[in-house]
């Protein structure tokens, strides 16, 4: 198996080490030269093994040697055109970082061309695969999901936590509900052409559920995230990396108005702890009918992106330098 990796920043190298398990070549294609240095330092702190070629543009990578897969993980801006060129190629098996592109347009045209070629494209929305959760969605909704924070950006993370709430839910028709972005920009660390925004939002989802976002730009508090079932109500401490779960007792016969009789307390550590190239490890052995892949397909990423733009054109503008 060869595997072209685009992008080698922070996100990048987490999924090269998820590639050391490939028999075949790693090529890494990223436009700063100094980044093949971080790419070696990488593979040899993370015992990385497999062969590994590094160029500065797609328009010099060898794509002779039969590419079986594709990871994109550069910043939003111009996945579109890294999707188009995979897909030229040949390549059919794509997983992508999201949020998947900077504007509506770009990222409909971007499920466009998959569709168009028939790719089997993944978007790395991690929080799909953690246990913890999926203990959730299996015990049920309606969901009550609310999440607070300062500075975090409603696209970087708050895409997140939308297609957190789709996942949930299973939901066919979602919608906002409410929306507002502030004036205050959040800028980024990864240079000053990039920035998120703050604001708020509520959407609805057919069951009943609730996704409550807030993101404060002018706070750099932690993120806290409750979420609320009819006998259950979890509150997530993502500095602690660990859960309090309350839970009634399933043998209650006292009215829901008591609220809280009957519970007992309990706490769930390591919620999160699953090191993110463990699943780019699982993605390739899905590729290789290992093991399943719980990433969504990109038409199931495709909503939670239309709830995140419906939000962000609020501010009156349909491009978005988001990373």
């Amino acid at each position: 198996m060869n595997v072209i990796l685009i992008g080698a920043g922070r996100m990048g190298l987490r999924h090269l080490r998820g590639l050391a398990e490939v028999e075949g070549t790693v090529v890494v294609v990223d436009p700063r030269s100094a980044a093949e240095a971080d790419v070696r330092r990488a593979a040899a702190e993370q015992g990385v093994k497999t062969c590994i070629e590094f160029r500065t543009s797609l328009d010099d990578a060898p794509f002779g040697l039969g590419f079986d897969a594709a990871i994109l993980a550069t910043t939003a801006r111009g996945r579109l055109e890294q999707l188009c060129r995979v897909a030229e190629e040949g390549i059919k098996d794509v997983l992508i970082e999201k949020p998947l592109e900077q504007s509506r347009a770009r990222f409909r045209a971007i499920a466009e061309t998959a569709r168009q070629h028939g790719l089997r494209a993944r978007c790395d929305h991690y929080r799909r695969t953690l246990p913890f959760f999926a203990e959730l969605k299996k015990s049920g909704g309606p969901f009550q999901i609310v999440v607070s924070s300062g500075a975090f950006g409603l696209a970087c993370n708050g895409v997140h936590w939308i297609d957190f709430a789709l996942h949930l839910t299973d939901s066919r028709q979602p919608r906002m509900l409410f929306g507002e972005i502030e004036p205050t920009i959040i800028r980024s660390g990864r240079g000053p052409e990039f920035r998120d925004y703050g604001g708020r939002a509520v959407f609805g989802f057919e069951d009943g559920s609730r996704l409550f976002l807030s993101s404060s730009a002018d706070s750099s508090a932690p993120t806290s995230v409750t979420i609320v079932q009819p006998t259950r109500h979890c509150v997530v401490d993502q500095e602690a990396d660990l859960a309090i779960v309350y839970e009634r007792n399933p043998a209650s016969a006292k009215p829901s108005y008591l609220c809280g009789a009957d519970y007992t307390r309990r706490e769930v550590k390591g919620i999160e702890t699953a090191p993110l190239w463990e699943i780019t490890r699982g993605w390739i052995r899905s590729l290789r009918g290992q093991e399943a892949c719980l990433l969504p397909t990109l038409e199931e990423a495709v909503p939670g992106h239309e709830l995140l733009f419906d939000l962000l054109e609020i501010s009156g503008e349909t491009e978005f330098p988001i990373t």
